[in-house]
């Protein structure tokens, strides 16, 4: 429950800074973030014994959460809709083809992970 809410919250807080930032210091700096907290999660996960180790992941996971939803999470959408002319957006059908895609692509990470 608390990822759910942390997830929509974050979406809707990274929406607002699309325009202002740029999209292409969001995706870079989300996935270095996102690099970043899953690294972390990986030692925290490994070499980080005891209560400690947990928090680390704990907080790995949110941080991951919400620069994955500031990158590319949130860039993602728009630049799919920007993608085609405007001839081709009355077929609407078209416009949903890479997001489909990038949900194919992603169930296999989860049902590898969860």
């Amino acid at each position: 429950m608390g990822i759910g809410a942390w997830n929509f919250i974050t979406t809707f807080i990274a929406v607002g800074f699309v325009e202002r930032a740029g999209r292409r210091p969001l995706l870079l700096i989300g996935l270095l973030i996102v690099t970043v907290s899953d690294m972390a999660l990986c030692i925290s996960s490994l070499a980080i014994p005891g209560q400690a180790g947990s928090y680390i992941s704990i907080i790995s996971v949110f941080i991951f959460i919400a620069s994955f939803e500031a990158g590319i999470g949130c860039v993602f959408w728009i630049v799919v809709t920007e993608m085609f002319p405007a001839e081709v957006q009355i077929y609407h059908s078209l416009l949903n083809l890479p997001k489909y895609r990038n949900y194919i692509q992603f169930i296999p990470v989860v049902k590898t992970f969860f």
